[in-house]
């Protein structure tokens, strides 16, 4: 177990949100990750090219430095999707007794004028398993195109929850979350955007 701080940022949130800065005490990492299978992609056709070769890369931020890098070096699900044409599709994250741990690697990168709605879904099977979920989704999208992305988090108060959402905007380009966060004991995410010129 150890302690953690959390979104440390350069430029704080109002004081009242309590959103920067974060330390939370007693987080268990874990050492034996098992495969994660209960991941299903939901809306794959011949607009999308699927496969789990993740670009190298740093966070410019991230939810944390320690968080980052369980995800760079040990994460048990990597989703890479390459959208070529319009496409809505749904990346659905499924916990039981058989996947209780998920550290989660997912690039979504947009090819020019596409224009794409994204579900991300966390659900776990039943209200007292601890279930544990750490992901980075790095989002590009080129010139004028376009993704929303609705990230429903439906894991129960027992879990912690951890994501970091990093962009990266080509001309004209835009990107739309939705966050609906109804689970966690701990539910932490941590969003940064770079405009490309």
């Amino acid at each position: 177990m150890t302690e953690l701080s959390l979104n440390e940022t350069p430029v704080r949130t109002a004081r009242n949100f309590n959103i920067n800065n974060i330390t939370l005490k007693d987080i268990k990492y874990i050492v034996d990750l098992k495969k994660f299978n209960g991941t299903n992609i939901n809306g794959i056709d011949e607009n999308v090219e699927l496969n789990s070769n993740i670009s190298d890369y740093s966070l410019k931020y991230g939810v944390s430095k320690e968080l980052e890098e369980e995800v760079r070096k040990n994460a048990n699900s990597r989703v890479k999707l390459q959208i070529k044409e319009n496409t809505k599709l749904e990346i659905e994250n499924k916990f039981n007794k058989d996947n209780l741990s998920l550290v989660q690697d997912i690039e979504i990168i947009s090819k020019e004028n596409a224009t794409s709605n994204i579900v991300v879904k966390y659900e776990g099977e039943d209200a007292e398993t601890k279930y544990y979920h750490n992901g980075i989704l790095r989002v590009t999208v080129n010139k004028n195109s376009k993704i929303n992305i609705v990230i429903l988090n439906l894991l129960n108060t027992k879990s912690e929850n951890f994501l970091s959402l990093e962009n990266e905007l080509g001309e004209n380009a835009e990107v739309n979350y939705t966050i609906i966060d109804f689970g966690g004991k701990n539910s932490i995410t941590n969003y940064y955007s770079n405009l490309l010129r």
